[in-house]
């Protein structure tokens, strides 16, 4: 079932069935219901995830702010990937924003899954760092537009007060 879910995601494009099989006897799937946290910013960064079906929506929540919604995941995307870096703790929180279907690997299982086939191992991170660099770009772009709008309205705010004494 594994091999046969996740040809559609650009991340095994031209992976081979066999590397497909060994990969899938890492990965378990889990149905997470509609409003699920699957997991919290700050939270030990135990798996990778990969969305089948559904949609992810990913939150940070900034010391001094409210949570922002910074990324929302389509089936065939990948979420999670604090674990697959080594990183201790997640970086934001993963909510379902519908009902999902999700495959997801143990952070450790993962590292020696790569060991293992070092092969598809490297072709796997190579293309883990690519969609990450992708969604980094993206998440700094909204961040930025985020910024921006809320300076233009503190000082559309400030003119109009200006304008009103």
């Amino acid at each position: 079932m594994f091999a046969q879910d996740v040809k559609r995601f650009p991340i095994f494009h031209d992976f081979e069935a066999a590397q497909l099989d060994k990969l899938g006897a890492a990965f378990e799937i889990s149905r997470i219901p509609q409003g699920t946290v699957i997991f919290d910013q700050g939270e030990p960064a135990l798996f990778l995830y990969l969305l089948a079906s559904g949609k992810v929506i990913i939150r940070f929540k900034p010391y001094d702010g409210p949570a922002l919604t910074v990324a929302v995941i389509q089936p065939g995307e990948i979420f999670g990937w604090s674990a697959a870096l080594g990183k201790a703790m997640y970086s934001s929180a993963a909510v379902a924003a519908e009902d999902c279907a999700i495959y997801r690997v143990r952070s450790d299982r993962f590292a020696a899954l790569c060991d293992e086939c070092p092969e598809s191992g490297a072709e796997l991170l190579k293309r883990l760092a690519a969609a990450i660099n992708d969604r980094l770009q993206s998440i700094q772009a909204e961040i930025v537009n985020r910024i921006q709008s809320g300076i233009d309205q503190e000082t559309s705010g400030r003119r109009k007060r200006t304008h009103d004494r």
